[in-house]
């Protein structure tokens, strides 16, 4: 999985990319992905107005791999957060996915 150092994360979401993860795991020999987007509302031009402060929003998608995601999400949550900080420190206490694994100090 690609590492990111804060600022180039922050670099990243603030130039309108997203950041992508897909995470595999297998819980009673059913293969599922998790995949994790983020992406930041208030540089978007459409948005700006509505989001006039920094607002990153995380999607969570769970679903068996062997079907495509569309009707078969076992988890589906999105979150909006105002710091990316936030963002991975709720991954990181949920059990998502641990800091260390994606984030360079």
């Amino acid at each position: 999985m690609k590492k990111y150092t804060l600022n180039r994360l922050k670099g990243r979401l603030s130039n309108r990319k997203n950041v992508l993860m897909r995470l595999q795991t297998k819980e009673s020999e059913v293969p599922f992905n998790l995949d994790i987007s983020i992406w930041r509302l208030d540089v978007v031009p459409e948005l700006k107005e509505e989001y006039n402060k920094e607002t990153y929003v995380v999607l969570i998608e769970k679903y068996d791999s062997r079907y495509t995601p569309e009707g078969n999400c076992l988890i589906e949550k999105r979150l909006e957060f105002h710091k990316i900080e936030d963002i991975i420190l709720y991954l990181d206490e949920e059990g998502i996915l641990k800091k260390e694994e994606w984030v360079e100090d």
